[in-house]
């Protein structure tokens, strides 16, 4: 059995205050609030870093790619506060 999907709760308190359709495309990936977070890491892994995922590397699961996906415009859009959006 599968992690229950993360709620906006979960999503609000891992990433901070985002756009409500953002946290609904989240939610609709089916990731579980540990998903989120693994996304959120290696997002601000690379952030930090500079490195981005090795090359052929797989991601943990499809939700945490799809996870990935929806927050990196947020990152572009870091205002070094600690907060994203």
């Amino acid at each position: 059995m599968s992690p229950p999907t993360v709620r906006a709760e979960d999503i609000t308190e891992l990433v901070g205050e985002i756009d409500p359709l953002v946290i609904e495309r989240i939610i609709g990936t089916g990731a579980s609030a540990d998903e989120v977070a693994e996304a959120l890491v290696e997002l601000e892994s690379e952030m930090d870093e500079g490195e981005a995922r090795p090359a052929g590397a797989p991601p943990a699961s499809p939700r945490v790619a799809a996870v990935r996906v929806l927050l990196e415009p947020l990152f572009e859009d870091d205002d070094d506060d600690g907060r994203m959006g």
